[in-house]
């Protein structure tokens, strides 16, 4: 089982290839405080496990890296194997994000598409990785990952010591397991809090029923959160470090990216902002001191468009409406 060590080595491999980014307290929100990963290099914390993970991997070993991504976890991997000058495939959906997608090809990694889902893209990988002999950097499995996004939680504990809640959204589970590890362990008394889009709920129903389960994948905002399983380790280590996860629609996913965007001018994927979203609906308790981790901003203009265009038409209405 991962140990806070391991988050602690992680920190020392990592630390002089990443931003310490800020956390930055809510001018709109009192109590928040917002974790700018979305400014992170690469434009998420995936970043964080990834390089651990290759840095981890014996130096004499030159094989070519391979990982599934929804587009954020392979960033980062293609961002470690340019520093160790390594060769990288990375499997991605046919349903990724072509904001994420441009970005991979614009770091010259080899893409392959395949699978009509993060799952199935990961099982075309692992078949690959398998057939090459090559090692495969898994999204959110691997401990040397997990430990690598725990970092993210050392920074909070660091830089806010009296907080309350951490609020972390979830896909697969590696963030909020290294996050509420390090922060159970440095603040035991704060409620570590995981969120997650109705559209995928794969850490909820995993919760509920006590093991890993298959779980529908509907289209979602928060794409990059997106998966039809947990693992039994992340699983093991939210059931026994995480007080509570939430579900959020994708209206107030919606609204919650609009009013960053709005308000405090940051462009962030629906992925990060469903903290926000949880927050909106009266999931998160408003009182106290709540640091929530705005896991990336690699969204597409389009997406940033369609949201722009949406509330301005609303408004124009709600306008209409009052003077009628």
């Amino acid at each position: 089982m991962l140990t806070f060590s391991d988050i602690l080595q992680a920190h020392r491999r990592i630390r002089a290839f990443v931003h310490a980014t800020p956390l930055l307290p809510s001018a709109f929100w009192p109590g928040l405080h917002f974790k700018m990963e979305c400014w992170q290099k690469t434009g998420s914390f995936k970043i964080r496990g990834a390089l651990n993970a290759v840095l981890a991997l014996s130096p004499q070993d030159k094989r070519p890296l391979v990982a599934a991504s929804a587009g954020n976890h392979g960033l980062g991997v293609a961002f470690a194997a340019q520093k160790l000058r390594r060769r990288v495939i990375i499997f991605v959906p046919k349903s990724v994000s072509p904001a994420k997608l441009n970005a991979l090809q614009a770091m010259g990694v080899q893409v392959q598409l395949g699978g009509r889902d993060y799952d199935e893209a990961e099982a075309l990988a692992l078949q690959f990785a398998a057939q090459k002999g090559y090692p495969f950097v898994h999204a959110f499995a691997a401990p040397e990952v997990i430990a690598g996004q725990g970092t993210v939680g050392l920074e909070i504990a660091e830089v806010l010591p009296e907080v309350q809640a951490v609020v972390v959204p979830i896909g697969g589970g590696g963030l909020i397991s290294g996050v509420a590890l390090a922060i159970k362990t440095l603040l035991p008394g704060v409620r570590v809090i995981g969120v997650q889009s109705e559209a995928s709920p794969a850490m909820h129903a995993a919760l509920q029923a006590g093991r890993v389960v298959e779980t529908p994948v509907q289209p979602s905002l928060a794409d990059g959160l997106a998966g039809r399983f947990v693992h039994e380790t992340t699983l093991a280590l939210t059931q026994r470090y995480v007080d509570e996860v939430v579900l959020v629609s994708e209206a107030s996913i919606a609204q919650a990216m609009h009013l960053l965007l709005a308000r405090h001018k940051w462009v962030v994927e629906g992925s990060a902002a469903v903290g926000l979203a949880a927050w909106l609906e009266g999931s998160i308790p408003s009182a106290g001191t709540c640091a929530m981790i705005l896991t990336g901003g690699n969204v597409s203009t389009a997406v940033i468009d369609g949201l722009l265009q949406k509330y301005a038409r609303e408004g124009e209405m709600t306008t209409q409406e009052a003077s009628s």
